[in-house]
């Protein structure tokens, strides 16, 4: 067909049967064009021509308009989407890092960690977690601070409204993904929270503990973003109803932030998830002005690094 390179591309889309055109300038009219309408994709049906001046200009273009958010079209007219999508055309955010993981064992590739914008069931907007494909790991929280408790962001001056939507940044190895995404994020299946903290000169050392929680909850907003939990395992793997800091498993702890203190917990612990027993604050702030570990017997340690991050232990509600 000769015709306008604006013609050629209204009719192939127009035609449901044209998957991609090889385009090249026509040989009786310079300013049309000789439009190969073809019925699949990545044919260059000019390359072969490319040693005559005349075919010089010839391009191919391919309809790639049905598939969203960088899917790519394949020849049999299905959609590979990008890590952090799904849809029959890429058209929605995955719920959380573990469904990533298991489309990416569909089709091959991506071991890297990524960042993602996820979407939990009944979530309003997606939101920015740091993904781990060939795990499933789901990274809601980092900070990297030293000895004193200087990083990248000011955690303790943040507000409550700061704490609810997130803040932060993965450039800067201090993020914080938001109260109120956790709660949806946690609310669409069962999770178990995983909490990897480096303290500062443990003994001499960098010492590394990984303490876990089965079935983290956290509440709605009015019902202050508590936190809640079955059953803690100690870095050595040896399972307690409760660590030091936590009052207890399946006991209600609420958030508290300078500006919507529980008595004095924030003020003075920092701000975190805390439940008061007569006069004490017992609870955990990843958020102090210095983050400390309670570690039984050894007292509070120095975290220089820890990661947050969830796995999820059953299917989707």
């Amino acid at each position: 067909m000769t015709a306008s390179k604006l013609r050629c591309f209204t009719e192939c889309a127009e035609d449901d049967a044209c998957k991609s055109m090889n385009i090249c300038p026509s040989a009786s009219n310079p300013r049309l064009a000789e439009c190969h309408m073809l019925d699949d994709y990545s044919k260059w049906y000019c390359k072969q021509l490319t040693n005559d001046p005349k075919y010089s200009q010839c391009f191919h273009a391919e309809k790639t308009t049905k598939c969203m958010n960088g899917g790519r079209l394949l020849s049999n007219d299905t959609c590979r989407c990008d890590v952090c999508f799904k849809g029959d055309v890429c058209q929605y955010h995955v719920q959380d890092c573990m469904e990533a993981h298991n489309l990416v064992k569909l089709v091959g590739g991506y071991s890297d960690d990524i960042r993602c914008n996820i979407q939990p069931a009944n979530a309003p907007r997606p939101f920015m977690v740091k993904c781990s494909p060939q795990y499933g790991f789901t990274t809601f929280l980092v900070r990297v601070q030293g000895p004193a408790g200087w990083s990248q962001i000011d955690w303790a001056s943040q507000l409550w409204e700061s704490y609810s939507r997130g803040f932060g940044s993965f450039d800067k190895l201090n993020y914080f993904a938001g109260l109120e995404n956790l709660h949806y994020l946690l609310s669409q299946a069962d999770y178990r929270l995983v909490v990897f903290n480096i303290f500062h000169d443990w003994l001499g050392s960098e010492a590394a503990c990984t303490p876990a929680y089965m079935k983290p909850m956290i509440a709605p907003e009015n019902a202050d973003f508590a936190f809640n939990y079955t059953l803690h395992t100690i870095c050595n793997g040896t399972e307690r109803p409760g660590l030091n800091g936590f009052y207890a498993a399946n006991t209600t702890h609420r958030f508290c932030s300078k500006d919507r203190d529980c008595g004095t917990c924030a003020r003075d612990h920092g701000p975190g998830w805390y439940h008061i027993n007569g006069t004490t604050c017992y609870g955990y702030s990843p958020f102090a002005p210095v983050a400390k570990w309670p570690y039984f017997d050894q007292g509070d340690l120095i975290i220089k690094e820890t990661h947050h991050f969830l796995e999820r232990v059953s299917d989707y509600y």
